[in-house]
């Protein structure tokens, strides 16, 4: 009976650490009704292969230079992204979005689309991970975005 108590506790505790993404708040599964809002971007680390140079980073945003961006997601698949440089807009980009399982896939207009995973989804944290490879050029990027609104 012992044993069954411990199994049953066991997994009760297994699927509560499962379920949460450590932070206290659940993770929430990826459909637009949960990613739909905007999004600023805080963090990104990463490191890219180009000509057999390898180059890391690790930025917080706004930067030192004022730069960070904002993305915004319907529930009807639009995206825009805008780009600040001390609080005026610098670029705007409008697209496209669409969610598959852990997968979301941005399509800026006239740009490359680019598919992200998505690592944490929660009701305030948004983290994705992109991984590039090319005949030149191979990378990975792990980007952390908070939700504003």
């Amino acid at each position: 009976m012992k044993k069954l108590f411990f199994c049953a506790a066991a997994l009760l505790a297994a699927i509560s650490f499962s379920a949460c993404s450590g932070d206290g708040e659940p993770n929430l599964p990826a459909t637009p009704e949960n990613i739909a809002g905007t999004w600023q971007l805080t963090h990104e680390d990463g490191w890219k292969i180009y000509d057999g140079e390898k180059d890391t980073w690790s930025d917080n945003y706004p930067d030192e230079e004022g730069w960070y961006a904002i993305c915004s997601f319907d529930k009807n698949s639009s995206f825009t992204q805008n780009e600040y440089d001390n609080d005026k807009v610098d670029y705007t980009g409008n697209g496209t979005y669409s969610i598959s399982g852990n997968k979301l896939t941005i399509k800026i207009k006239y740009e490359e689309a680019h598919t992200f995973e998505i690592k944490k989804l929660t009701g305030s944290q948004l983290v994705l991970f992109e991984k590039d490879t090319y005949e030149d050029y191979s990378g990975e990027t792990t980007t952390t975005l908070k939700r504003i609104e």
